[in-house]
């Protein structure tokens, strides 16, 4: 038996076994410590294998079960392997998006589980497999449950959150296709949830929250950054660049790789590091947060791209800032200040933005663009800007900036 693990944590391991013949499956093991746990684990194992055979039994697209044991201290269920697939999540990252039609089939699925009343509280793209041919499986049922009947309010809350999950990674017509097919194949349940409008602003302001929450981790060694004497580098900075920012260079340039160097008063400073650490984690071009010195000065380096450079023309340079204005609000994002020296552009002319000095949640007073500091001719941005993956904020983003 040749046995290859893909994920393991203290109390559950995931595996794929493939026999003498070359027959696969993907046994999952539960063996927590303690007695108590190992009652849990067996429920959890027989959870997930009778569910798997139900949805499969009702159509929906998940691996067959093939049975469940007692093996040792620990449980397992073995279901079918689905070889040749990647995650909707490792898909997405490595910027292989499926078809529309994955993304409708997807929604669909989901909304017949909520159809079918199963509250599956992990949903997230982690648990969608993608096949070659962009066909569809989910996985991972072990925390689900079937309920009494279908509960409208789980239903926003399960539609809210992988939403937020897919926002800033999938294209806006993406979630649109999942959201319509996953409400259309609800039943009369749909009538009582929120809009479709409304949905995805609650998944934005939700993708907000949970990346703003992740701020603590550029503050405190772990995966993010290590500790270092007076501050903290990025893991895998080259040392020559804090021997470097110790004495506060304007610019760095270490084994072919460019820092910018903010130096200033320790509040604006760590803003401005926690500033682009949220705007990375959104996925927008902008200077990672490479190393913060909090010495007799505070002091901060930001790792620029290699093909970015000043814009060479004001046309240039508003087309870009409209352009990443308009990534900023469908982020619920805003920057109260914008100074022209923040702003790159690589070869293409598409923005980059250096040691941002604040970043703020969308504010519901107008004239927010005017509040820029940059003086914007709506006849050169109203494409670029218009044509950002905004959200749904359209008729506010036209009328600020049309008194720009």
């Amino acid at each position: 038996m040749e046995r290859t693990v893909l994920k393991r944590s203290r109390a559950r391991e995931v595996r794929v076994d493939v026999d003498a013949r070359g027959s696969a499956r993907v046994v999952k093991r539960f063996e927590s410590p303690g007695r108590l746990a190992g009652l849990l684990d067996r429920r959890r194992a027989a959870r997930e294998f009778e569910l798997l055979a139900f949805l499969g039994a009702e159509g929906l697209p998940v691996p067959r079960a093939l049975d469940v044991v007692r093996r040792g201290r620990g449980f397992e269920v073995a279901s079918e392997h689905l070889p040749g697939r990647r995650t909707l999540a490792e898909r997405l990252e490595a910027g292989d998006v499926p078809a529309l039609a994955a993304f409708r089939e997807l929604g669909a699925a989901l909304g017949r589980l909520f159809e079918l009343a199963i509250d599956h509280p992990d949903l997230h793209p982690g648990n969608v497999l993608v096949g070659e041919r962009d066909e569809i499986a989910l996985i991972d049922f072990h925390a689900a449950r079937r309920a009494a009947k279908p509960d409208p309010a789980r239903l926003a809350r399960d539609v809210v959150s992988f939403e937020a999950a897919l926002r800033e990674r999938a294209p806006l017509a993406a979630r649109r296709a999942l959201l319509e097919a996953w409400l259309a194949n609800v039943g009369s349940a749909a009538r009582r949830v929120p809009t479709g409008a409304e949905l995805d602003r609650a998944a934005r302001a939700r993708r907000r929250e949970i990346v703003a929450a992740r701020e603590r981790r550029w503050l405190r060694a772990g995966s993010a950054v290590e500790r270092i004497e007076g501050g903290f580098a990025r893991h895998g900075v080259p040392r020559r660049v804090v021997d470097e920012l110790s004495r506060a260079r304007e610019a760095i340039a270490v084994e072919g790789r460019h820092f910018a160097v903010v130096e200033g008063g320790s509040k604006d400073v760590v803003a401005a590091w926690l500033a682009s650490a949220r705007l990375e984690e959104h996925a927008l071009a902008v200077a990672k947060p490479a190393v913060l010195l909090r010495r007799a000065k505070t002091r901060a380096a930001f790792e620029l791209a290699n093909d970015v450079r000043p814009p060479s023309k004001p046309m240039q340079r508003e087309r870009a800032a409209a352009t990443l204005l308009g990534a900023l609000h469908d982020r619920g994002l805003w920057l109260p200040e914008l100074a022209a020296q923040d702003l790159r552009v690589d070869a293409t002319g598409r923005p980059f933005l250096v040691a941002p000095r604040a970043l703020a949640a969308w504010p519901k007073r107008r004239g927010w663009l005017a509040r820029t500091g940059l003086a914007l001719d709506r006849s050169s941005v109203e494409r670029p800007f218009l044509t950002a993956d905004r959200g749904h904020d359209d008729a506010h983003a036209r009328e600020a900036l049309s008194r720009a």
